[in-house]
């Protein structure tokens, strides 16, 4: 490995509004969408995305999000064996 990195990982799920809401007031998002966040992971996968051999030791939930984080590091080309 070039790098092995450590530290938190989380699912992020951005919503888009027109604008921020006032004092006790709801608005709509008009556009939802979702990622693997977190520092470590960030991390890992920018240097994987540029061609560096990375792992990670972090951990996810037992869960659809952690199942699609798990994806995402597959995909990039992250090793996983420390998760």
């Amino acid at each position: 490995l070039d790098c092995l990195s450590f530290g938190s990982s989380a699912f992020d799920i951005l919503m888009s509004v027109e604008r921020p809401p006032r004092s006790d007031e709801r608005v709509s998002a008009h556009a939802v969408t979702s990622g693997g966040g977190g520092p470590a992971s960030t991390a890992s996968t920018a240097m994987a995305r540029l061609g560096l051999s990375v792992g990670l030791v972090t951990a996810v939930g037992e869960d659809v999000f952690g199942d699609l984080m798990l994806a995402e590091f597959a995909r990039f080309g992250v090793e996983t064996s420390g998760v």
